[in-house]
Formats: structure tokens, C-alpha cells, sequence
């Protein structure tokens, strides 16, 4: 059982001392990784700030079927812009696709990105450049 899911459960518990734990660990986390996605700081943090609000209200029950991590991060209302984003994202060819989400996603390095796909870092470097671009392109096309 990782730290996230000991504090949620005493959270559930009634202890707000766990609340205040779950944030710490994951607050800047979740902004950042919705910030890669929609681009957008301001956005991020009220879409984080609202995923942190869902979790005090409405107190879900976590199934332990994942990390408590990928769990909050099922919390954000996932809005027209972002999945915008994600349908772009599956347009990408499956090796773009692979290192954003590696990067991004898992928040790996170049370097072990660079492991997982067997390649070189400079390969992943140009890779995920291309991706990028390729990304901004399919971003264009789902916008007009």
C-alpha cells in the first residue's frame, strides 16, 4: 500500500490531517500533469483544485485496482479542451503516442524513456520533438 492510499484511508476515516497529506504529495504533481496537457497554468490548478474538492465532497471509495496517483487523477472533470487533446493524441503515430506518454504521462526522463523503447537519447530527444510538433498540428485541426 503506498502513502497516498494509507493517507486516503484515514482520511475516509475522519482524520483532515490526511487530507492535508494527500494534497502535499499530490497537488503539484496533478498540475503539472495537467498542464502538459492543457497548456494552460491558470486552468491546470482550478482543474486540480477542483479534483482535490470532488475528493472532500463526495468521498469516493478507492478500489486499490491502481496507484492512488492515476486515482486522483480520475477525479479531474476532464473538459472539452482536454479531451480535444486526447482524441489529437490518438491520432499520433504509436511511436509519437509512446514517447509523450512516457514522458509526460509516466514522467520519465529522456533517459529511461530511452530504455523502455530501446533507444538512444538522442533518438527520444528527436522523437519527442517531432511528436510535439506533430501534437501542436493535431491540436490545430481539433480547434477549427
Amino acid at each position: 500500500m503506498d502513502n497516498g492510499t494509507r493517507c486516503y484511508h484515514r482520511f475516509l476515516e475522519g482524520d483532515e490531517g490526511a487530507l492535508e497529506e494527500i494534497v502535499d504529495l499530490y497537488n503539484r504533481k496533478l498540475i503539472l500533469f495537467i498542464n502538459h496537457l492543457v497548456n494552460n497554468l491558470s486552468d491546470a490548478e482550478d482543474l486540480a483544485a477542483e479534483a482535490f474538492l470532488d475528493l472532500i465532497l463526495m468521498k469516493p471509495r478507492f478500489r486499490e485496482k491502481s496507484s492512488f496517483k492515476t486515482y486522483v487523477l480520475g477525479e479531474v472533470d476532464w473538459n472539452e479542451e482536454l479531451k480535444a487533446l486526447l482524441r489529437a493524441l490518438n491520432e499520433l503515430r504509436p511511436d509519437y503516442r509512446d514517447v509523450l506518454h512516457l514522458l509526460y504521462f509516466e514522467e520519465m526522463s529522456y533517459r529511461e524513456a530511452a530504455a523502455v523503447l530501446k533507444k538512444s537519447a538522442k533518438q527520444i530527444n528527436n522523437l519527442a520533438f517531432r511528436a510535439k510538433n506533430a501534437m501542436r498540428a493535431a491540436m490545430q485541426r481539433e480547434v477549427t
